[in-house]
């Protein structure tokens, strides 16, 4: 740090315990919306900011947002001199449940045991919020001198006010745009009941009482209606008596600041294992001000001995880098509030946190005699109770409090409402996942069509087909239809427990598919000629004639009674003469018929040229669709045909339902021009009409790779990516060809997270965080979400006795797993 000038602390008499604490409360209510106004005429709105994700950033990223806040606090203080920031940290116990009730046997089985789980699971998330205070009189003289003016003039001091709520909203929507990529709401009023509320009263209330409750709007000064619990002050320890629970604090101060500061110097606080409020605050001073104390500071050192030379040059810089602006100063002042459940546990608490501190080499006291005034000094605008205020400069505020958090996603207000799930973060938070990543321009996240397209990549046996099972069946909850490509049997048990409808595709089964019962009209009549034309071409390029013959042929089938109508008569309109003729092409996949003599059945007549067509019957009907791509996925003579039809059936439930589509190696099963426009517009058109598109891959290198992989994952909005031990640096990290993971993330999947530890990086918007789906003992739900063949061939036969309900079946294979 360049320069730490402490004054001399303000000592206050030390407040009787049965002192009325609304005294010490300056806040008088709301002039607007997101305005409170105090009882010293100074105006606040709170800003609450979810922080941007610090553990996956390079140096060089956290830099930059070092210099963009340094800035930002620059720029303020050039064009708004009178205004002060208050910025906390509140670190509590967070670990509510996003539950639903699907009415799906199997989800909800899933949910409820998982739910439980994350219920005893005590994980911590980190609040953040940022207080702007204007002071339309920020010198006291001059303020007692205007006071005393206008103390009788009420057009005066409506004109003040009226003028103070302009400029305050004005820095505040300054502030919400210089902010943009933390994540910021601003809080305020609302309504609940048809009653109307204040965020921001609430969250000051929760400051000194410890509680989280509804502050209703009122005519009577907020200050009457807050503390909805009384603190007591004891020597060196506050109770703070709610109505569930009493809570111990202590309050950390700072008796010596550290010579030096880096962006980030309390991050280690925000994997804490105990609740704490971090309190700073900064008050602008003017440039002369400031340069009269760096002289003084200097002065000062120039009488010491040589051990001071080094400070005389770190203040000769600073004060240069004054004249040049390239920072401004401040007043500051910092708390620490460390919370415990009782005694012992509470000097626990402050035993853990002053190393913390002392390890930045800042010296702490835990307050006695300015106990109380650190207290009230929380809460902003209550300028007369901060203590040890010091002189520090804009960099080492922005270094102090730089908005580093762990993401933790949305409870609420997602795309589709509540979070998918709950999971832990690397650092004991918790993560409120849902695949749609939410626009933080969007207060709320839910009033754009979010896109919930996401990219999975990991190896065999990473953990990649649990989570895309465990998502499939989550998803129940929010009455979705899912569609899914998997391979090796792998989701053939969840699919059937989840009451869906399973299809493995096998070689020379009929498949009982049969196009050409598609319902009569323009786009079907177009799709049938699309597939007669791929079939016809066998790999050449068709004539202007072929093409044409084929269209007259498709039409006369299709005129044909449903009963007749197969691809098969489609031969019966078409020229047999032609040598390497689309009728020759075509007969692949047609069986014999006695109106073809000589004809024999066709190799691949097993797809599409059945008498009826079990699945456009059934499908979309049932909650999930499974198809099992294995035994096809490696040859493209079938691959692209079979994917065609289905995607064609899978397009017809793009009509706004809630719909997700799963790829299992996306890659290959796109691999042909006539997917391109799916790359391109499809997964658009699927995000507009209220469906996202899952693709996965366990062969990182080959699907990053693909032609086709840069325009899917380029629309992809969330990245999981489970540890790939040897990953490619250029495929991870190139911005065009690659993911453009930072060099920080690219470590964590290719050097630091364990293969089989089931943790994976999920990358959203600015931020990434590692997390983990911890179903350890859920032996029963994971032999459904990942199926073994052994497993397999037990609930078909367990299916075949009992039947296809889940409830009736799914039992019966516990009570066989618990036996093995």
């Amino acid at each position: 740090m360049s320069v730490l000038v402490s004054p001399s602390v303000q000592k206050r008499k030390q407040i009787e315990n049965d002192k009325v604490i609304n005294d010490e409360i300056p806040y008088i209510g709301h002039v607007d919306n997101f305005t409170v106004t105090t009882d010293g005429r100074d105006y606040i709105q709170l800003i609450k900011v979810s922080g941007i994700s610090f553990l996956s950033a390079d140096d060089i990223e956290v830099n930059s947002w070092h210099r963009s806040l340094n800035n930002t606090l620059r720029s303020m203080a050039a064009a708004y001199p009178n205004v002060s920031f208050w910025t906390h940290i509140d670190r509590h116990v967070e670990n509510a449940y996003p539950a639903g009730v699907s009415g799906n046997y199997f989800a909800d089985q899933l949910d409820s045991v998982y739910g439980a789980r994350m219920k005893k699971t005590k994980m911590r998330v980190n609040d953040l919020y940022l207080s702007i205070v204007y002071r339309p009189q920020n010198n006291v003289v001059m303020k007692k001198i205007f006071d005393l003016i206008m103390r009788n003039d009420e057009k005066g001091l409506a004109a003040e006010r009226e003028k103070s709520i302009t400029v305050i909203n004005k820095i505040s929507d300054e502030i919400l745009v210089s902010l943009n990529k933390y994540d910021p709401e601003r809080l305020g009023v609302y309504t609940h009941n048809g009653v109307n509320f204040s965020s921001t009263l609430e969250f000051y209330n929760y400051l000194v009482s410890g509680e989280r409750c509804r502050i209703p709007l009122s005519r009577t000064p907020a200050k009457f209606i807050m503390s909805t619990s009384r603190p007591f002050f004891g020597s060196e320890t506050i109770e703070m008596r709610a109505a569930s629970e009493t809570t111990l604090c202590a309050m950390i101060g700072i008796k010596e600041y550290p010579s030096d500061t880096t962006p980030g110097v309390f991050n280690e606080l925000l994997g804490a294992d105990y609740d704490f409020v971090l309190t700073q605050s900064f008050a602008f001073i003017s440039k002369d001000t400031a340069r009269r104390a760096l002289k003084l500071a200097r002065d000062r050192m120039s009488n010491a001995d040589d051990d001071a030379k080094e400070l005389i040059d770190e203040i000769k810089d600073a004060l240069n880098d004054l004249a040049s602006n390239r920072f401004i100063m401040g007043q500051h002042h910092f708390s620490l509030m460390v919370k415990g459940k009782n005694q012992e546990d509470l000097l626990d608490n402050v035993a853990k946190s002053r190393p913390v501190l002392g390890d930045i080499g800042m010296v702490t006291v835990r307050e006695d005699l300015a106990l109380e005034a650190s207290f009230w000094a929380q809460l902003p605008a209550n300028f007369k109770y901060r203590p040890r205020v010091a002189a520090i400069t804009s960099k080492n505020f922005a270094g102090f409090s730089p908005f580093h958090n762990y993401p933790s996603g949305r409870k609420e207000g997602n795309h589709w409402g509540k979070a998918l799930t709950l999971m832990a973060t690397a650092a004991g938070t918790p993560l409120y996942f849902s695949n749609h990543a939410s626009d933080p321009l969007d207060k709320d996240g839910s009033t754009k069509k979010d896109v919930g397209h996401t990219l999975i990549l990991g190896p065999n046996g990473s953990g990649k087909t649990v989570f895309v099972g465990f998502c499939i069946a989550m998803y129940q909850k929010f009455g979705a239809t899912s569609i899914m490509f998997t391979k090796d049997n792998d989701s053939e048990i969840l699919i059937r427990a989840l009451g869906g409808k399973y299809y493995p595709i096998e070689m020379k089964k009929p498949t009982n598919w049969n196009p050409f019962h598609l319902p009569v009209n323009e786009t079907n009549s177009a799709f049938l000629k699309d597939l007669c034309r791929h079939l016809g071409a066998k790999g050449r390029t068709l004539s202007d004639r072929d093409e044409k013959d084929i269209d007259y042929a498709v039409d006369r089938v299709l005129a044909l009674p449903k009963s007749n109508r197969r691809i098969g008569r489609v031969l019966d309109y078409l020229d047999i003469t032609k040598q390497e003729s689309v009728y020759t092409a075509l007969s692949r996949w047609c069986y014999a018929s006695p109106t073809r003599p000589g004809q024999r059945d066709g190799e691949n007549a097993w797809v599409f040229d059945n008498k009826h067509d079990e699945l456009m019957e059934n499908f979309g009907s049932v909650p999930t669709t499974g198809f099992d791509i294995t035994r096809f996925l490696d040859i493209p003579e079938l691959r692209t045909p079979i994917c065609m039809y289905l995607f064609h059936l899978t397009e017809q439930l793009i009509d706004g339902r809630r719909l997700i589509i799963h790829l299992a190696e996306f890659w290959k099963l796109l691999d042909d021009e006539y997917f391109e426009h799916f790359a391109k517009d499809k997964l658009k058109t699927i995000r507009k009409q209220n469906g996202m598109v899952i693709l996965d891959s366990q062969s990182p290198s080959d699907a990053l790779n693909h032609p086709i992989s840069p325009t899917l994952i380029e629309q992809t909005a969330t990245k999981i990516i489970f540890p790939i031990p040897g990953a490619r640096r250029s495929e991870f990290t190139d911005p065009d060809k690659g993911l453009g993971l930072s060099e920080r993330e690219y470590e964590l999947i290719s050097e630091e997270l364990r293969e089989g530890s089931r943790m994976f990086l999920v990358k959203q918007g600015h931020g990434s965080v590692v997390a983990k789906l911890d179903l350890k003992g859920m032996d029963n739900e994971l032999a459904v979400i990942s199926a073994r063949t052994s497993n397999v061939r037990i609930v078909n036969e367990l299916i075949e006795k009992y039947g296809n309900k889940p409830e009736l079946w799914l039992p019966e294979f516990y009570k066989l797993k618990r036996a093995e």
